[in-house]
């Protein structure tokens, strides 16, 4: 990767940073004042990714070498151990929630759940080009791809509740969406190790 390329994909990460961010402040707002714990699972998510594509931007605005190398492993094992600690602990609040249900704003959680698929589906689309060339932003760009389909859950946990004014669909959804990110997580980390790719 020429240096033209590495401060190209310098700038496409760091804005997809800012945009996720953005993203996460207003699935944090929403999902508190929605009560809704798969749009929080959803936000937390989206937080473990930020310090991921934040390191990735550091790494790729320095010179290549070491420090450049050691950032991308730590953003990939970062991201890795956060979804993997959010994953866990949603499930678990999510399991509380089944037994002392919450009724949740399905208006806010549903119109937050749609930006948040959008805005999910714009990180994916900045990280596209990049993710060709290197296996750290690909990690990155196929989370967001999988965060568009997570953020779905708030979308339809409003949407059922709204039609029929039951709110157990979103500890449901939130435990099922918990349960898919570990799983993807796990094959995304096997396929690194059996490829031998640079992290």
């Amino acid at each position: 990767m020429t240096a033209l390329e590495r401060r190209d994909t310098a700038r496409r990460v760091a804005f997809a940073a800012l945009l996720n961010l953005v993203l996460c402040a207003g699935e944090l707002a929403g999902g508190f004042a929605g009560h809704s714990l798969s749009l929080l699972l959803d936000a937390v998510h989206n937080l473990s990714d930020e310090m991921a594509l934040v390191l990735l931007a550091i790494a790729f605005a320095r010179p290549e070498g070491r420090v450049s190398s050691a950032l991308t492993r730590i953003a990939n094992v970062g991201s890795v151990v956060g979804l993997v600690s959010i994953s866990v602990l949603v499930a678990w609040q999510a399991l509380v929630r089944l037994q002392h249900p919450v009724a949740i704003e399905a208006g806010i959680v549903g119109g937050v759940g749609a930006l948040a698929v959008l805005g999910n589906l714009g990180v994916a689309l900045i990280l596209k080009a990049p993710a060709r060339e290197h296996g750290s932003v690909r990690l990155a760009y196929l989370h967001n791809l999988g965060d568009a389909g997570a953020s779905l859950a708030p979308l339809v946990a409003g949407l059922v509740a709204w039609l029929t004014g039951y709110s157990i669909f979103d500890p449901l959804l939130a435990l099922g969406v918990a349960g898919w990110i570990l799983f993807e997580t796990w094959r995304e980390v096997r396929g690194h190790s059996h490829s031998g790719e640079p992290h």
